[in-house]
């Protein structure tokens, strides 16, 4: 079953969007795969429950798998998806499309950032409160889940 089609967005539920991101919820259960969707924007996400993945170009051919645990970031870059934070083991299209591969469901919280951080690009005015209350909220909805630093108080991060 393919989730989300082309232009319908890059997770499973919008939990918030303002002028300067989106923050998504994404579940894939396991041998379930999205559609071809484009990231428009620099991304983060955090895993909440890993799983292995396999992401294809659009045209279906298999770039890679990996073990999504921890926490990772995409900087967009010429339709091309660079990794910056965690350890992917390549770049991949904007354009693509991930299957849960492994045994388990995989759920993460995805931020896309719609202010662009090159320094020639004009900042809105009120950005840097608008930015914590954006965090505050992401916070927020990380502990409703139960993976907020609250409920992981005493606990060593899972990578």
């Amino acid at each position: 079953m393919a989730l989300f089609a082309a232009g319908e967005g890059v997770g499973t539920a919008l939990l918030r969007e303002d002028a300067f991101a989106k923050i998504w919820e994404f579940t894939l259960e396991p041998g379930e795969q999205t559609g071809v969707h484009v990231h428009e924007y620099d991304y983060h996400f955090a895993v909440v429950s890993p799983s292995t993945l396999r992401v294809f170009a659009a045209n279906g051919t298999v770039l890679f798998d990996f073990e999504a645990r921890g926490t990772f970031g995409l900087r967009l870059l010429g339709g091309e998806l660079v990794p910056i934070v965690g350890e992917l083991p390549a770049a991949l299209p904007a354009a693509h499309a991930v299957k849960n591969v492994g045994s388990t469901a995989y759920r993460e919280i995805l931020f896309e950032s719609k202010v662009s951080t090159n320094a020639t690009w004009p900042r809105p005015p009120g950005l840097p409160e608008r930015a914590r209350r954006l965090l505050r909220s992401l916070g927020d909805a990380l502990r409703s889940l139960g993976q907020g630093p609250a409920a992981t108080a005493g606990r060593k991060a899972e990578l």
